[in-house]
């Protein structure tokens, strides 16, 4: 995780260039799982160049998000 973002609405973003990998996205999913897990949070954000979807593990969701949108959204709004 790269970044913990507490308060009434606690937020994990994850920052990675390129997911491509399958190495990569497993890191990058698994580390933010183990995250969730840990601080108790449902939803994390995973920040990316280009690539957009939401995926659900475990009852837990992660929002992978290009950065441009990211940047552009409220963060209630965020993924």
């Amino acid at each position: 995780m790269d970044f913990y973002v507490p308060g009434t609405q606690a937020r994990l973003v994850n920052v990675s260039v390129n997911i491509e990998g399958t190495k990569t996205y497993d890191r990058e999913i698994n580390g933010l799982l183990e995250a969730m897990k840990y601080m108790k949070l449902d939803r994390a954000e995973l920040v990316t160049q280009h690539r957009h979807e939401q995926i659900e593990i475990d009852g837990k969701r992660i929002d992978i998000v290009p950065l441009w949108r990211w940047l552009l959204s409220s963060p209630e709004g965020h993924g």
